[in-house]
């Protein structure tokens, strides 16, 4: 899920529209009830902009939560004030965003010069559909519901002979 949120980020910045320069990734960890609901109050403000990966549910479990440098310190004042444990997860957001850019530009340049599929690269969702024009009978494309903003994903499946198992998966967005 964190990838699939960073591929998203990476969207957003590579077309101008967001950056996430020292932004950091925090984990929480509510030690009771009143903790959880702070930080559900926390989540709430929209002002903010915190962008929670994993929610604050109950005691004892951790929720991670995106921050932007803007209110940063803000935000780790209020969490010590209220003795909320946290941690780091993600210095800084952009450059790991940065830097799948970067991987996913040398992904495209070495597939732009062979005819293999590089599996372990980031296919969009698009290349992948290309998959099922070349081969119908072997692939089936169909969506299934992430927990993200714009709702849907994909996956396709490569199949053998009748009623054998995948021979290859593709999650893609």
């Amino acid at each position: 899920m964190r990838l699939f949120l960073l591929l998203a980020a990476l969207v957003g910045a590579s077309q101008g529209l967001q950056t996430f320069a020292g932004d950091q990734v925090l984990r929480l960890e509510p030690s009771n009830d009143e903790q959880v609901r702070l930080l559900k109050q926390l989540e709430a403000l929209e002002p903010l902009q915190l962008d929670f990966w994993r929610f604050p549910s109950y005691p004892g479990r951790p929720a991670d939560v995106q921050v932007p440098f803007a209110c940063l310190q803000d935000v780790k004042a209020f969490l010590e004030s209220h003795q909320i444990k946290y941690s780091v997860l993600i210095e800084d957001v952009q450059a790991i965003v940065d830097e799948e850019a970067r991987e996913m530009n040398l992904n495209e340049r070495r597939d732009r010069g062979s005819d293999s599929f590089n599996y372990a690269a980031y296919h969009p969702l698009e290349s992948v559909s290309g998959i099922r024009i070349c081969s119908p009978p072997l692939t089936r494309l169909f969506c299934l519901s992430l927990q993200t903003q714009d709702g849907d994903g994909g996956e396709a499946e490569t199949h053998g002979p009748a009623l054998a198992p995948p021979n290859a998966r593709f999650n893609c967005r």
